[in-house]
């Protein structure tokens, strides 16, 4: 028996070619399942078309080692959002190169395509509305069927509003407020919302209120997720 298991065993050099090609792969393509914040930035974007149904983008990076390995999209209504990962080590492929030529699908009409790297947001392409915030609001691993919400400025209500679902459990709302919404001149940093969801099981008020920190021509991105602290 153990002359036979001697001879089924694979050689040492097998498992570590094993462990080097999963981790190429992982770390290659893997980046993806953390969204936005893998993707780079300080990319120069030399082209940027608009189809019926895509989005073409063409740029490059100044940096001389590695090269584009994939991109990342989402896109929320009329914006699309798009981040790029460069990758020093691993961009080693024929294929890869310093520069990148994406057509990017797309659903509808696309108004505006985001820059994404991280938290930080750029507008590549439509207008940018100096007098519009925008707050993507996402809701991650709660089955809801409404949302109610209520806008806060300087401590006091001054909007409530419910949103209906359809059993929905990760979703994004985008929120887009404008200057006439709010007072002359007021103060973004006394803006808050706070959330109360509603499903088959219940009511849930999630706990505090969220002040995006952000002023007018900006946009940023609330994540609500349970368990929800107190």
């Amino acid at each position: 028996m153990k002359e036979r298991d001697e001879k089924t065993q694979l050689p040492g050099w097998v498992y570590v070619l094993l462990v080097v090609l999963v981790t190429f792969f992982c770390c290659r393509y893997g980046w993806k399942l953390f969204g936005f914040s893998q993707c780079g930035s300080g990319f120069h974007i030399e082209q940027v078309e608009v189809a019926n149904e895509s989005v073409r983008i063409k740029g490059y990076s100044n940096q001389s080692l590695g090269a584009f390995v994939g991109y990342k999209t989402e896109q929320i209504g009329n914006v699309l959002y798009v981040g790029f990962k460069h990758n020093t080590i691993l961009g080693v492929l024929p294929t890869d190169s310093g520069a990148f030529d994406y057509d990017i699908p797309t659903v509808g009409t696309v108004e505006k395509v985001v820059l994404k790297a991280g938290d930080t947001s750029t507008v590549i392409w439509g207008e940018e509305n100096v007098d519009q915030m925008t707050i993507r609001v996402r809701v991650k691993g709660v089955l809801l069927e409404e949302v109610e919400y209520t806008v806060h400025y300087d401590e006091k209500a001054i909007a409530k509003g419910t949103i209906t679902l359809t059993n929905q459990k990760d979703f994004v709302l985008p929120f887009v407020f404008q200057k006439a919404d709010f007072p002359e001149n007021a103060d973004m940093q006394k803006f808050a919302l706070s959330f109360v969801f509603k499903g088959a099981e219940g009511e849930l008020v999630v706990p505090g209120r969220f002040y995006p920190g952000i002023d007018f021509g900006e946009e940023t991105e609330i994540v609500l997720e349970p368990p929800f602290e107190e």
